[in-house]
């Protein structure tokens, strides 16, 4: 069994880092939300609530970062201010971050001890993205509405999330390596592991075009409203792992041969240390140290048609563009990489020459120049209906029905994996 735990050490190898970023989200610490979600969206509590129709139920300075178009409609004061309002928290994790411990010395930088007990229980922490998860917090926010000039708004946002979707057949020929490895061989690829934590300081503007056309019942557009935003990104720290990776294990005469590939890529500050990870709350989130810097844009826009005598739009229509732009990462720029084979023998080996075997296929650590990686950027479109312009409303309420189709436009965490659409 000795040599089997050894043996599945690799897989810790493999991706020395991917724990490391833990750090990065101390927000996540006491989330017990059962599905991860990737999109930063939650700073809009109404807009989740209305099955994250995010572009079209957002309000006054909950719609920066998801569709500046609406602040054109107005706030609900001519000034708003928020500085860590309970309402701005964003937090949604996979179970396995109530059991971080659990992971951290098997995927420390020194590696740990495997029993086939603690194998187990760390694959199974490791299954069905259970170790994804993303948090954000609008730290402060204030802005400025008449309907002469628009809505300005001045916002800072802290951003974090983590992807790991690592191939369910991995997993299980790990699982059960004590027959695996002697009987079994294995190819799997695209592992997807990233983690990506950063602040943003945004400027965001919205203005009405049109409102309450009084032609509307004619010719159909009520009212029209559009927004943009450009905001400095600061480079916290990122953990990529380059798309193209494999890993394969393939019977040779008394042993199995190894081969892996993959390019793991990290930018960190130089006050951030990778052997710290919290098990409680704290505010050290909101760091000032970055490791990297960019720009980035955000582009919207809203109409009303069928505006009725009540002032109400029967339908609405919305599209945003967020997160348009990069990160160029500057410090602490490190590449783990590797495309090598090695071959274990099972006969007549010791247990300290398979680890060094081993221990070749963690790869090479590289300081490197900058990288650039884009940022999570996001499409969507929104579709909202005034139930009572439609006869079905009922007196003294406002019911409205809303969708939204909403997809991730790069492959970065934090921007969708998957296309989703939402109805409330």
């Amino acid at each position: 069994m000795a040599r089997f735990a050894s043996s599945v050490r690799l897989f810790a190898r493999f991706f020395p880092r991917t724990l490391v970023i833990a750090v990065f989200f101390i927000l996540l610490q006491g989330a017990s939300s059962l599905h991860a979600q990737e999109g930063y969206e939650h700073l809009s509590p109404l807009a989740h609530g209305a099955g994250r129709t995010y572009s079209v139920s957002s309000d006054g300075l909950d719609a920066v970062g998801l569709n500046p178009a609406i602040l054109g409609l107005g706030t609900p004061t001519i000034l708003q201010l928020s500085i860590i309002p309970i309402t701005s928290f964003g937090l949604s994790a996979g179970p396995s971050f109530r059991d971080v411990n659990a992971l951290t010395d098997i995927f420390g930088q020194n590696g740990g001890f495997v029993n086939d007990t603690t194998r187990k229980t760390v694959i199974d922490l490791l299954r069905d993205g259970k170790l994804s998860g993303r948090g954000d917090v609008r730290v402060f926010g204030l802005s400025y509405s008449t309907p002469a000039t628009g809505t300005f708004a001045l916002t800072w946002t802290t951003h974090a999330a983590i992807r790991a979707d690592l191939p369910s057949s991995f997993l299980d020929y790990f699982f059960n390596a004590e027959t695996n490895l002697a009987q079994a061989d294995l190819s799997a690829s695209n592992f997807d592991i990233q983690g990506l934590w950063y602040n943003e300081y945004g400027l965001s503007y919205g203005l009405q075009l049109i409102k309450d056309a009084k032609d509307s019942s004619d010719r159909g557009l009520g009212s029209l409203a559009i927004g943009g935003a450009v905001k400095y990104v600061g480079g916290v720290a990122y953990l990529g792992l380059d798309p193209d990776n494999t890993v394969q294990v393939t019977g040779v005469t008394n042993g199995k041969q190894l081969y892996a590939k993959y390019a793991l890529r990290e930018a960190y500050p130089d006050a951030f240390d990778p052997q710290h990870v919290p098990n409680r709350f704290d505010f050290s989130f909101l760091s000032s140290a970055t490791a990297g810097s960019g720009v980035g844009f955000d582009l919207g826009v809203i109409a009303g048609f069928f505006h009725n005598e009540k002032g109400k739009d029967a339908i609405s229509l919305a599209m945003s563009l967020t997160d348009i732009g990069s990160i160029n990462w500057t410090k602490n720029t490190y590449l783990r990489h590797a495309d090598t084979t090695k071959i274990i023998h099972f006969i007549g080996t010791s247990i300290t020459a398979v680890n060094d075997s081993l221990a070749a296929l963690a790869g090479k650590l590289d300081s490197v120049g900058s990288f650039s990686t884009p940022l999570p950027t996001m499409l969507r479109i929104g579709f909202a209906l005034d139930l009572e312009s439609l006869g079905l409303g009922i007196s003294g309420t406002n019911f409205r029905a809303v969708a939204e189709f909403a997809t991730g436009l790069t492959t970065v965490v934090g921007s969708l994996k998957n296309a989703r659409f939402g109805v409330g």
